[in-house]
């Protein structure tokens, strides 16, 4: 029958080939107190080979299996930061356009493009307990697509006690030079390294929150996080603000303490008012 609002879908163990080149939508539509839920069955193994994308509607949870990609093409000779017309497929693994949706104990590997995008029409999204690694593509001079890329002006998006590792480009990946769209984030327990290692020409970074074109990082809270590089590593574990010399308007209100950032460089850019950074 129809799935409805409250209903659980579960996935039997197997494989799931739905085209890395062809994107799924999803338009299911939960209800607040009543989401939809999609989960493994337990003690089985789905795995889904392919790109989910959430659209418009949500109260969705995703949780407990894998999500990949089969492309073995990892390799672009176009400096494009996105869609490059040398390689099948782009695509995240995973694509939020919807709000109010979980993504709980997944894990999301070599995808071709972003592991998980979320964009500033999501918000009140949650990611939460996650192994994310080996996503992206290699470009000429750099390695190109984050593990989890993410933009949110409303609501409070939480991403918390997640694995983070090995991608092309960077590791959890706040940016926006558009819709000043960094604000109201909650990152809390993460474990995030070596961002860009598989590009051979220089790493990324680890954690960017920040922005360009007077986008400004507002009221986010960075507590209990683990960031690490190899010792002398030409990175930054911890990015706060944005490119230094961009047309970035700094940060504000935002609470950064008790993290481990380790190896490369931990930046704040300036301006920045109302920062309290402790216990780091």
């Amino acid at each position: 029958g129809k799935i409805k609002p409250g209903d659980t879908v579960w996935l039997k163990g197997g494989l799931y080939d739905i085209d890395y080149n062809v994107s799924t939508y999803n338009n299911l539509e939960g209800a607040s107190g009543k989401p939809i839920t999609i989960r493994q069955m337990s003690g089985e193994q789905a795995t889904i080979m392919g790109a989910i994308y959430q659209e418009n509607k949500g109260w969705i949870i995703y949780r407990d299996f894998e999500i990949m990609h089969s492309y073995a093409n990892r390799k672009s000779d176009q400096k494009l930061a996105s869609n490059p017309s040398d390689r099948a497929s782009n695509r995240p693994a995973m694509a939020m356009y919807a709000p109010n949706v979980k993504l709980i104990n997944l894990v999301i590997h070599d995808a071709c493009g972003n592991g998980v995008y979320i964009s500033q029409s999501a918000p009140n999204v949650e990611v939460y307990g996650c192994l994310i690694y080996n996503n992206g593509w290699q470009g000429p001079g750099n390695g190109y697509a984050h593990g989890l890329y993410t933009k949110n002006n409303a609501g409070k998006n939480r991403y918390a006690d997640n694995i983070l590792f090995n991608g092309f480009g960077h590791g959890l990946h706040l940016y926006d030079e558009t819709y000043d769209a960094i604000q109201n984030y909650i990152l809390e327990g993460n474990v995030v390294f070596n961002s860009g290692i598989d590009n051979h020409n220089s790493a990324s970074r680890n954690m960017l929150i920040g922005g360009d074109n007077g986008v400004l990082v507002k009221n986010c809270t960075i507590k209990n996080n683990y960031s690490y590089y190899p010792q002398a590593t030409e990175a930054d574990t911890f990015n706060l603000g944005g490119y230094a010399g961009s047309k970035n308007t700094g940060s504000s209100d935002n609470t950064v303490t008790g993290n481990y950032f380790v190896g490369g460089y931990t930046r704040i850019t300036p301006p920045y008012t109302k920062l309290q950074f402790s216990g780091n």
